[in-house]
């Protein structure tokens, strides 16, 4: 699922657009809300973020100034820019820092969730591509012998993580994985339990509950069956049993907790 990141000065559009766009049926999930250009690159610094829909016109910093940076800092991210104005100008700078589409408001929510599967089709295709290289390549070389034993092991297995951290909301299986290796279940079993001190599987919960707390630290008003769709499970009694065998609490009392800690600081 690819989080996307929505700023606006005008709390009905950035609202509006939260509630009226089908994100979870695109694949996409709506990491933050923000008001001004500065939130947007002090959000950007500490988290992953895959699209920005971004008014060009904003307090602090603009679309325009927003987008800048992001061009140079964040090349990959793909981006909509939100503008009340048809002037040429606005469009040419924006097109000059990659933007992908420039819309002019009031939005149309038909165009923009066309917009947004195109971008989606886009990520989709980077995403697989990068994936199938990487592992062709360490095809390639174990079948050529510079990689072997311990050092073979160790690669499949730093890939693989690299992997679910960047998939881990998805619904896949040990068999997914170790065909993109060209090697047996049982192997990859093995050689993940050999390298991590754990088997897959917990790797896997642990990843997931671990993203799952950073959801609810970051937004939280997400309610606990969202969460557990965006962190790869698909039914949320299972993901709070799963939860509290992990925590020894259920994301409820675990968000709860989260809370208070916050409060306590904040009185400080």
């Amino acid at each position: 699922m690819y989080k996307v990141l929505i700023a606006d000065d005008e709390l009905n559009i950035r609202e509006g657009l939260k509630t009226f766009i089908p994100w979870k049926s695109m694949d996409l999930c709506v990491a933050e809300l923000v008001d001004n250009g500065r939130k947007v690159l002090d959000y950007l610094s500490k988290n992953e973020i895959d699209i920005l829909l971004l008014d060009i016109q904003m307090p602090i910093l603009s679309g325009i100034e927003v987008m800048e940076t992001v061009y140079s800092k964040y090349p990959k991210m793909k981006s909509i820019i939100l503008s009340g104005h048809a002037d040429f100008k606005y469009a040419q700078q924006a097109i000059s820092y990659g933007v992908t589409e420039y819309m002019l408001k009031p939005i149309n929510i038909s165009h923009i969730c066309d917009v947004l599967g195109k971008i989606k089709e886009s990520l989709d295709a980077q995403r697989g591509n990068v994936d199938i290289l990487a592992n062709l390549q360490l095809i390639e070389q174990m079948k050529s012998g510079s990689i072997q034993g311990t050092s073979r092991r160790k690669r499949i297995v730093d890939m693989s993580k690299e992997w679910i951290e960047h998939h881990y909301f998805e619904n896949f299986g040990l068999d997914s994985i170790a065909n993109q290796f060209q090697i047996s279940k049982e192997y990859f079993c093995s050689i993940f339990k050999e390298e991590t001190g754990e088997n897959f599987i917990q790797y896997l919960k642990g990843v997931r509950m671990v993203k799952a707390v950073s959801l609810m630290k970051d937004d939280p008003d997400l309610r606990i069956y969202e969460i557990s769709e965006r962190v790869g499970f698909r039914e949320s009694k299972y993901f709070c049993r799963v939860f509290k065998a992990h925590f020894g609490q259920y994301p409820d009392e675990y968000r709860k907790r989260i809370a208070t800690i916050s409060q306590s600081e904040s009185a400080l």
